[in-house]
């Protein structure tokens, strides 16, 4: 059996993705642009696990007031839009999760006999 995919968030190549410009419609629109920048799966171990956060990168820090109840202003990016961009780039078992800290994670794993040489 896996394990849950959240408990190995802390082993995982996590990708802090940054766009050109805010997204309104939660990154849908910018799907190239995050799979940008993403590893090549066959450049990675098999079964080596990438996570995209929904927060994007450079973005304002959460206020207190936002950490405290849980709710957060500005842009984030959708799981739908991250799940899209690693399934653009050749990740396999690719899902989605919220941890405990409430931040939205999308996942993927590279595939088994991916690697290149």
């Amino acid at each position: 059996m896996n394990p849950d995919p959240l408990s190995q968030i802390e082993g995982a190549i996590v990708v802090h993705v940054s766009l050109a410009t805010e997204p309104e419609d939660g990154g849908m629109g910018a799907v190239r642009e995050i799979a940008s920048q993403l590893a090549e799966v066959s450049t990675l171990p098999p079964g080596t696990m990438v996570a995209i956060s929904d927060r994007l990168q450079g973005g304002r820090k959460r206020s207190m007031l936002e950490r405290v109840t849980g709710r957060a202003a500005g842009a984030k990016l959708h799981r739908a839009a991250r799940c899209t961009a690693l399934l653009s780039k050749g990740y396999v078992r690719i899902g989605g999760g919220v941890a405990s800290d409430k931040t939205d994670w999308a996942w993927g794993f590279a595939p088994e006999g991916a690697t290149d040489g």
